[in-house]
């Protein structure tokens, strides 16, 4: 838990419906790597705090288990209010970072309408992955990639994003929340940048005692699951499908070696990983934390009956 009261503020963040700022680490002179968006914790009227900060905590480390790229975060205090640090992903001064919804509406030839990311309607005509496919299939992997993913296309890491999202029961990787990164100096490779905005998933706006009646039986968790469904994609009149059957449908547009690749990820996946995670995660209540755990177990079941080669 870092306190950043006295971090300065740079500028508000007026991109997304929730309140948001950058802050400058006075411990780091790096002008992008010292810029980290601290996100509060939103609080109900009625006491009720929805701790996004925990999940996008788990997020980053179910994120590494995958070997997806995302960005560093941390637990923070401001002012005293609880909230999340979510490092710049802009790797220098000369990169350019655009919204997706920004690269898709300069997309030619595409049907995609832009909208205010504030805007509460569910998806946006055109976003879907027919379209996101094809303007990620001539960029590059994100520049913090691993070795192994040096070879892969932007589309072929977006893919291990969808399957990060479908374990955690994410149901925001809307247009805005994810981005592209152009070199405005010398001749790097376009690239997706890492995946960020990870906190709206493990049923973090959940009360605890909701928590605990779901956990009661296997056949309420299994329902709740089932209601993570990939809402933010334009589906016109199909039906709209779960987040795992969105990961498996993207698994289907690359090659055998990808999907190989992120089949081989999810078994290496051990027992207690999830737990060793979670445990990891300073202020969490036992319930949140076995409520995510559960989750989590029973989604990495039934992703890896989806990703196979």
């Amino acid at each position: 838990m870092i306190d950043v009261s006295e971090w300065l503020v740079v500028r508000d963040e007026p991109l997304g419906a929730s309140e948001k700022c950058w802050l400058r680490d006075p411990s780091d002179s790096d002008p992008t790597r010292g810029l980290w968006l601290f996100k509060p914790v939103v609080v109900h009227d009625n006491g009720h705090s929805q701790r996004g900060d925990h999940s996008e905590r788990i997020a980053e480390g179910v994120a590494g288990l995958v070997g997806v790229p995302t960005a560093e975060t941390r637990l923070a205090l401001r002012h005293k209010r609880y909230g999340t640090l979510s490092r710049n992903v802009r790797p220098g001064v000369e990169w350019d970072m655009y919204t997706g919804g920004l690269w898709l509406i300069n997309a030619v030839d595409l049907p995609f309408a832009g909208r205010d990311s504030r805007e509460k309607s569910p998806s946006t005509p055109g976003y879907t992955l027919d379209a996101i496919q094809l303007v990620l299939q001539d960029t590059g992997c994100p520049p913090s990639s691993s070795p192994e993913l040096q070879p892969f296309s932007g589309w072929d890491v977006f893919i291990g994003m969808l399957i990060l999202d479908g374990l955690i029961s994410n149901r925001d990787r809307h247009e805005q929340n994810w981005s592209i990164l152009r070199p405005s100096l010398g001749d790097d490779t376009t690239r997706l940048a890492p995946a960020y905005d990870n906190e709206s998933s493990l049923g973090f706006n959940l009360t605890d005692d909701r928590r605990a009646r779901i956990l009661q039986t296997p056949s309420m968790l299994d329902a709740y699951r089932r209601r993570a469904t990939a809402w933010r994609f334009d589906w016109g009149s199909q039906q709209i499908p779960s987040l795992i059957d969105l990961a498996s449908m993207a698994a289907t547009r690359t090659t055998s070696s990808v999907r190989k690749h992120w089949g081989e990820k999810l078994s290496a996946i051990k027992d207690g990983d999830f737990e060793t995670i979670v445990s990891g995660v300073y202020g969490m209540s036992d319930v949140a934390h076995r409520f995510s755990v559960n989750l989590m177990q029973e989604n990495l079941k039934e992703m890896r009956n989806a990703i196979r080669d």
